[in-house]
């Protein structure tokens, strides 16, 4: 990618954000879903050109060949997200919590995905049950396919980010990356509970009037 493209972009000015995100997918690549582009795009500021070196500052995680894993030239195998299928309730979770997030998966390529082909966690906050999802048995040609994984919610309140994208058995990450954004909420329940223990405690104790009277 070019400097110079960047500044073009950058000098361009506009602030339709559907316009950002066309123009950040085109410098990034077709790895860059709109979701991830609009990802980048909002920590920034919706600025392009912070947005762009932001996204190759976290790219940096290397494949077995040295390459980055978000594309290896040569692999024949195209994987593009059709739809996620998660409720609509896991957008909050309280902390400490199992969930499940859905997606829906297409071979979008002319060759079948080689079996042992898994979905894998890339990088983010690592609360992921299982770090590899096997797709047995292998993913045809033109063929969708749901995949699920299990995650536990961190301790802590805050939003947490996570990249997963589809391996080959030899570690090579190819086709879209799934993108999810977990916010954990604080445990309401568990304040509304310790605030009706402390009423009860303190309806339990006697009053200093009904002591001296007493007395």
């Amino acid at each position: 990618m070019e400097v110079g493209l960047v500044q073009q972009f950058s000098c361009l000015g506009t602030t339709d954000k559907d316009v950002l995100v066309a123009q950040l997918q085109k410098l990034i690549g077709p790895q860059l879903n709109a979701t991830a582009a609009q990802f980048f795009l909002d920590m920034n500021n919706w600025n392009l050109q912070l947005a762009v070196g932001a996204y190759f500052d976290l790219t940096d995680d290397l494949s077995p060949n040295g390459l980055n894993g978000a594309h290896v030239e040569g692999t024949p195998y195209i994987m593009s997200v059709v739809d996620d299928l998660s409720s609509a309730d896991d957008s909050s979770i309280p902390p400490y919590t199992k969930f499940v997030k859905v997606w829906r998966i297409r071979n979008s390529g002319s060759h079948a995905w080689p079996p042992g082909s898994h979905l894998r966690f890339k990088s983010g906050k690592r609360m992921f049950v299982q770090e590899k999802i096997y797709l047995n048995p292998p993913v045809q040609p033109g063929e969708t396919r749901d995949i699920s994984v299990e995650f536990l919610s961190p301790p802590e309140p805050g939003s947490y980010d996570m990249r997963w994208q589809m391996s080959t058995p030899e570690g090579y990450f190819f086709g879209e990356e799934i993108w999810s954004i977990v916010t954990v909420a604080p445990d309401v329940t568990a304040g509304l509970t310790e605030r009706l223990q402390s009423l009860t405690c303190d309806q339990d104790q006697p009053s200093s009037d009904n002591n001296s009277m007493m007395s």
